[in-house]
């Protein structure tokens, strides 16, 4: 498999040969122009974080999303010692830098 090539964000990445080597999600196969298109659409960032969160139970990660588990008002820090200590992924997104992204 081809090497990730980074992006300017830590957790969007292209790979050749995945989605026609546009930028996904680190570690998916979600594009970040469905991700958008999703939104422009009016589709409101919770509801999104929601299918984002279905879809990877899916495919068997074990994920929560913050306001699952009562962290979406929680620092960055927290919610990373959070995922870490219970050992799974957390979906979050941050209104101050309006990004998404997964703590695992």
């Amino acid at each position: 498999m081809a090497a990730a090539v980074k992006t300017e964000s830590p957790h969007i990445v292209r790979l050749e040969g995945v989605c026609g080597g546009e930028p996904v999600i680190d570690g998916l196969r979600v594009t970040v122009r469905h991700v958008v298109t999703l939104h422009q659409r009016g589709d409101a960032i919770l509801d999104i974080m929601g299918r984002l969160a279905v879809d990877l139970r899916g495919r068997g990660y074990d994920v929560v999303r913050t306001e699952e588990v009562g962290k979406d008002t929680a620092p960055d820090e927290e919610q990373l010692a959070f995922a870490a200590a219970e050992k799974r992924a957390v979906l979050t997104w941050s209104n101050l830098s309006s990004s998404a992204g997964l703590i695992s």
